[in-house]
């Protein structure tokens, strides 16, 4: 067998004896992309950069690829050096596999593949500035499609543009107002991997850099930020799609787009897969959702949204977000969502349900942790730290509302950085809380001012802070609220189960302006609780803890609000009831504290019916005079 040192040599070479020639490599020998070829002399067929190959002493034959299972990108001339841009091979590797309906790709392991190429408009009324040329672009292959990263990454080439550029000068142009949305400015890098109506695509073991501190940054172009693309994978209308252990990082749009346009509610499953991927330090988002049923991710994190050259709207890590079509039947499990310039995830606008967060990690540092306004969304054993955004929608039932089960909402650290937020939730819409708890060892428990939300056997915890809370809303099973410092408020809350309240737990109850309690009447501790009536009026109740009742201004009481006496000393009323409400109102005691005892009666000495009923008048008198009888 006839041996050359690359594909221009091979080029050089007529058909041998034996029609068969070994390549050592493309450019030189072990560089990946040599081979075995065999001559076909009849053929005509066109040069496809990889795979066929025509020879300069013959125009008639065809050198042919000797192959089967993967084919490698290397074949078509990429380099894989860290410093050649190599985009060109992986257009010529894009057009094979369409061409083939599908295949297996794989990267030389370990190598760097520098990416990506512009076309300047050079003149208006293009419709760009700079538009970007597609690198791998997969589309409509109707047999699999894998694509094997072997440790390899693809790393955009600094220097393109990106966001509003002149088209004539190229320049950044700053657009005088927002939104901009001139076609002829646009400046678009790309993405590296494009993967759009296909039956089954795979990609694993492969790193994307955007290597966006090396690019040339214009004006915002879009709604709001910058909505250009540079986008590690984008991927539309594919039957199936599986991301395997793969990081998207330094992109200054999104880590990963997927999507479906047109599905409906009643559409087959679409099964979207994420596994052990890491999406961090993206300029817009980690993971764009913008289509798609049967939806999954596990041990995954996104991370960092906006915390590096650029931060957009939403800036999530997770935006869950329908266009044109459905989001529905999502489930995330093991996923860490932290430090994102905007929400860890969102659920916001478009057809969106049924989604479902098994322990997973939220840390909201800058923004909210989580952000949900969709029906049927569930949260099972999460961490949720930073001012959090339960539910903010209304719902028909309780299977609609937002449901968290057995999650731990708690200002935890991320890295060392601070919790976002002066309260845990805004609890402002309504939304299920089962066996969940709420811990705080430096802030209070604020949990919003709205009743609208239900609480099922949780747990509240404050230790440390002084702080004001409120835990409002509709109680079921067996609920346990545990101050040990600060004060609470229970206003207009709905008991329908046992609520066990411990430590010095205090009602938020307003006074004039500048105007204290007193030492002598300063309330060891109070609750203030309260329920809607049949007739829908808010009735309020009011108990006190303290050593007398009110006699100077200290809140507005109404007739049945009680004072628990908090002296032990034996003789004293054991509390007092208020009568007629006002400011401080009539309070009449009740109870004696060690029992009530009347005044000691001398036995009976009478002879005759006159003497028994004056003894026994006598004994009546005593016992009216000590409370026992009216």
């Amino acid at each position: 067998m006839l041996i050359v040192h690359s594909i221009s040599a091979l080029r050089s070479t007529g058909a041998p004896s034996d029609n068969f020639i070994k390549v050592l490599g493309y450019y030189s020998a072990g560089d990946g992309g040599g081979g075995d070829f065999l001559w076909d002399a009849l053929s005509t067929s066109a040069e496809d950069g990889g795979t066929i190959f025509e020879s300069s002493l013959l125009t008639t034959g065809r050198w042919k690829r000797i192959y089967s299972g993967d084919v490698s990108v290397d074949w078509f001339g990429a380099k894989g050096d860290g410093s050649t841009n190599d985009t060109t091979a992986f257009q010529k590797l894009s057009a094979f596999i369409n061409n083939q309906n599908g295949g297996s790709i794989v990267f030389g392991v370990n190598k760097i593949y520098i990416i990506g190429r512009q076309n300047f408009a050079n003149g208006t009324g293009k419709g760009y500035a700079y538009q970007q040329q597609p690198v791998l672009k997969i589309e409509n292959c109707t047999q699999p499609v894998m694509i094997k990263g072997n440790g390899a990454v693809l790393k955009f080439a600094g220097g393109m543009k990106f966001g509003s550029h002149d088209p004539v000068t190229g320049n950044a142009y700053i657009p005088s107002s927002m939104p901009f949305v001139n076609a002829d400015y646009i400046g678009n890098i790309g993405t590296a991997i494009e993967a759009n109506n296909n039956k089954d695509v795979s990609i694993l073991n492969l790193e994307i850099d955007g290597n966006d501190t090396a690019q040339s940054i214009g004006g915002q172009w879009g709604d709001t930020g910058y909505q250009n693309d540079h986008t590690g994978i984008r991927a539309y209308g594919n039957e199936t799609l599986t991301i395997n252990t793969a990081q998207f990082h330094h992109l200054l749009l999104d880590g990963i787009m997927t999507g479906w346009t047109g599905l409906t509610e009643e559409s087959p499953a679409k099964p979207t897969q994420l596994v052990n991927v890491n999406a961090h330090h993206n300029g817009r988002q980690g993971w764009s959702i913008v289509g798609g049923k049967c939806i999954s991710a596990e041990n995954c994190r996104f991370t960092d949204t906006g915390k590096s050259v650029l931060a957009s709207s939403p800036g999530a890590g997770v935006d869950i977000e329908a266009e044109d079509s459905v989001v529905k039947n999502a489930i995330f499990t093991n996923c860490t969502f932290a430090n994102n310039s905007g929400c860890g995830v969102v659920a916001d606008s478009g057809n969106s349900s049924d989604i479902k967060f098994n322990k997973c990690n939220f840390y909201g540092t800058t923004s909210t942790s989580i952000f949900i306004n969709k029906k049927r969304v569930v949260f099972e054993d999460c961490l949720i730290s930073g001012e959090a955004y339960p539910s903010l929608a209304t719902y028909a039932n309780d299977t609609e509302k937002p449901r968290y089960k057995r999650c731990v909402f708690t200002p935890a650290s991320y890295e060392g950085l601070p919790v976002f937020g002066t309260q845990l939730m805004d609890g402002s819409q309504p939304a299920i809380f089962d066996e969940c708890l709420f811990y705080t060892t430096d802030t209070a428990i604020k949990l919003g001012t709205s009743v609208g939300v239900t609480y099922i056997d949780c747990r509240f915890l404050q230790n440390g802070s002084n702080g004001d809370s409120y835990i409002r809303g509709t109680f079921r099973g067996l609920n346990i609220v545990d101050i040990t410092t600060g004060s609470n408020d229970f206003y207009g809350y709905k008991n329908e189960g046992d609520l066990k309240v411990s430590g010095n737990v205090l009602s938020i109850i307003k006074t004039n302006a500048g105007q204290s309690f007193t030492t002598s009447y300063a309330p060891l501790s109070r609750l203030r609780v309260g329920g809607i009536n049949n007739d829908n009026i808010f009735n309020e109740l009011k108990i006190w803890f303290n050593t007398d009742p009110p006699t100077i201004y200290m809140d507005y009481w109404n007739a049945g609000d009680i004072i628990f006496n908090t002296r032990l000393t034996p003789g004293v009323p054991l509390g007092w009831k208020c009568t007629v409400s006002g400011d401080p109102g009539t309070w009449v005691a009740f109870g004696i504290q060690g029992g009530v005892q009347a005044a000691a009666q001398a036995n009976s000495t009478a002879t005759d019916v006159a003497g028994v009923v004056t003894d026994l008048n006598a004994l009546l008198t005593k016992l009216k005079a000590s409370g026992l009888m009216d």
